[in-house]
């Protein structure tokens, strides 16, 4: 119970993929889970079956990640019920496949609103809390495609990737000193 008594939030955690899996890797080991997803059937059912399987306590919300006040509520209702906030997993992504030359900024947008400007919405929703309480453990989930780019229209998302990268560790260094790991 490596967790115990902590507090994990996880955005794009409602799907299969990798948010699930580490909402389900948290609460096995004793933490509370806030489920993030913008699909509400899906967020509350993920929320409950997890509650169910591991014994924890855990809360849905239906959150855009690339929309500010939607993940500044996530935060506040995180807070409301477990009074803290110990880590972040930023896994919120989007792929909208389009070659540079055809892509729309409509495309454009929406990769990045929600990879690139998700992953700091939540992060500085967060921040004050971690700050407050001299620990925090911010997780960005980014991806060999911000190193090497890909050929099958995906630059939107290999821009976003790459940026993550170097966003965590700027925040890294700028939050050291309050024992906050990025």
């Amino acid at each position: 119970m490596r967790f115990k008594g902590k507090v994990a939030i996880v955005t794009g955690s409602a799907g299969a993929g990798i948010g699930q899996a580490c909402a389900r890797s948290f609460a096995k080991e004793g933490a509370g889970v806030v489920i993030a997803d913008p699909n509400s059937k899906r967020t509350l059912e993920v929320a409950e079956a997890i509650k169910k399987d591991y014994g924890v306590e855990t809360l849905g919300v239906v959150c855009d990640a690339s929309n500010k006040e939607q993940v500044e509520e996530m935060v506040k209702k995180t807070v409301e019920k477990f009074g803290r906030v110990d880590i972040l997993v930023n896994n919120a992504g989007r792929e909208l496949l389009a070659q540079c030359v055809d892509m729309t900024d409509e495309q454009w947008n929406v990769v990045i609103g929600v990879c690139l400007y998700g992953t700091f919405f939540c992060t500085r929703a967060v921040l004050p809390y971690m700050i407050k309480q001299n620990y925090g453990r911010l997780v960005h989930i980014s991806s060999v495609a911000g190193f090497v780019g890909m050929d099958d229209g995906e630059s939107h998302y290999c821009a976003a990737k790459a940026a993550i990268m170097g966003f965590s560790r700027a925040v890294a260094a700028e939050t050291a000193k309050y024992n906050i790991t990025s």
